[in-house]
């Protein structure tokens, strides 16, 4: 099976993928939540819109954001994350939500 090189992709380009390989909506809907009930991938068709290929890098972003949960000095945030992040980000992290934002950086 030869998939996109990145960590997500969209519903909708996952549903593409399914037809090419002649599969129907429903059927491709149903493998997502079969691999994702044998934790091959994660998907959420009730939360979002995109496909987790690649669990680690959304799982790895999940445990900073957990992390930053507990840290309230900017100097220790520097400790826990290994690159910079934004600052729209870091406000978003201030405010107590994140937005898609986060996940352009999972699209390499």
């Amino acid at each position: 099976l030869s998939l996109p090189e990145q960590s997500i992709v969209s519903v909708k380009e996952a549903l593409c993928i399914g037809e090419r390989y002649g599969m129907n909506e429903e059927d491709t809907k149903q493998a997502l939540k079969y691999f994702h009930d044998v934790s091959l991938m994660l998907y959420y068709p009730e939360v979002t819109n995109v496909v987790f290929i690649d669990s680690k890098p959304i799982l790895e972003i999940l445990s900073q954001l957990l992390a930053l949960a507990y840290v309230t000095k900017i100097d220790a945030l520097e400790l826990i994350i290994d690159r910079p992040l934004p600052l729209k980000i870091k406000k978003n992290f201030k405010e107590g939500f994140f937005n898609e934002d986060i996940f352009e950086r999972l699209k390499a």
